[in-house]
């Protein structure tokens, strides 16, 4: 506070208010107040409140938690973290710091999930992947065959799972065994992959 007269609070006395950095005034009409003729002071008393920055949310697949019960005020401090099967992108912050000029420090935290072993379709089959092929939780990757050959181990299905690995094992495709006789001479042939 700083009043024109050395603050002896006498008429016509005026007197004015401003904030710290980070604080402002809670009422604009309050940061000039006159000693008045009756010996009271014109407007309302001043109130400096800390200055607010947007609001945040907790990422996609992660939380949030601020040290000051997310009110948003200079000085809160808000943690990230992700769910389990996740973490947080390489430009993500783990912390950001409600600033003075009222914008929060750092970058917006964002969630991916963790990333598995690549895997690879089988010999004479197809690998089909729900997220195209990022190999991260929670991505399912399906295994058919290819025409002649069927599925003879592993799984038909597989999903990237929080702790890093695949669920199920590695799918094979076998060539399919064809029987037929020649004519009156009893000699069997057999399809591609039988032996």
């Amino acid at each position: 506070m700083m009043c024109d007269r050395g603050s002896y609070f006498r008429y016509p006395e005026i007197c004015n208010f401003a904030c710290d950095r980070g604080y402002e005034l809670t009422l604009a009409d309050s940061r000039e107040i006159h000693c008045q003729t009756d010996a009271t002071w014109s407007g309302n008393n001043a109130e400096c409140i800390a200055v607010k920055c947007p609001d945040l949310s907790s990422p996609m697949n992660g939380r949030m938690a601020c040290n000051s019960g997310s009110y948003f005020r200079y000085p809160e401090v808000c943690n990230f973290a992700c769910n389990p099967g996740y973490k947080l992108t390489p430009t993500s912050s783990s912390a950001r710091q409600c600033q003075a000029d009222a914008t929060w420090s750092g970058n917006n935290a964002e969630c991916i999930g963790v990333q598995c072993p690549a895997l690879f379709r089988p010999t004479n089959g197809r690998m089909s992947c729900n997220h195209g092929y990022s190999f991260r939780h929670p991505e399912t990757c399906t295994f058919t065959c290819n025409h002649g050959y069927h599925l003879s181990s592993g799984s038909s299905s597989r999903t990237c799972r929080a702790d890093r690995t695949w669920s199920g094992s590695a799918a094979r495709c076998t060539g399919d065994r064809v029987l037929t006789q020649g004519w009156g001479t009893g000699i069997e042939t057999f399809g591609p992959g039988s032996f």
